[in-house]
């Protein structure tokens, strides 16, 4: 008799953490389509003029496409090794790209 009440309880416990996986993983899908939106929206927008007078607040630019103008500067070039992309040996290559007024942007 006692083993039966256990074994109920357990399988109670057991559903009600099932049901509450099941709306954690309605709300996480609630959250990706919302940043999925996000990105889609940034994806489409203009590119930004990357310029002296932009406002470098990267949270409102972040999945934005740029452009901008300079020299790359070849000489402090870094290439990494190692790195793997979708199980395919990589390597990755940053080169310092300067701007007519000085800022130095890192482009991989």
């Amino acid at each position: 008799m006692l083993s039966r009440i256990l074994a109920g309880i357990l399988a109670a416990a057991a559903a009600i953490v099932c049901i509450r996986l099941g709306f954690w993983q309605l709300d996480r899908h609630e959250q990706r389509a919302a940043q999925n939106a996000v990105i889609e929206q940034r994806l489409s927008a203009p590119p930004l003029a990357l310029d002296a007078s932009l406002d470098l607040n990267w949270d409102s630019h972040e999945f934005r496409r740029a452009r901008v103008e300079g020299v790359f500067d070849y000489s402090r070039e870094v290439i990494e090794q190692g790195r793997v992309v979708n199980g395919v040996p990589a390597v990755y290559i940053v080169t310092p790209l300067v701007t007519q007024n000085g800022r130095i942007l890192l482009v991989e």
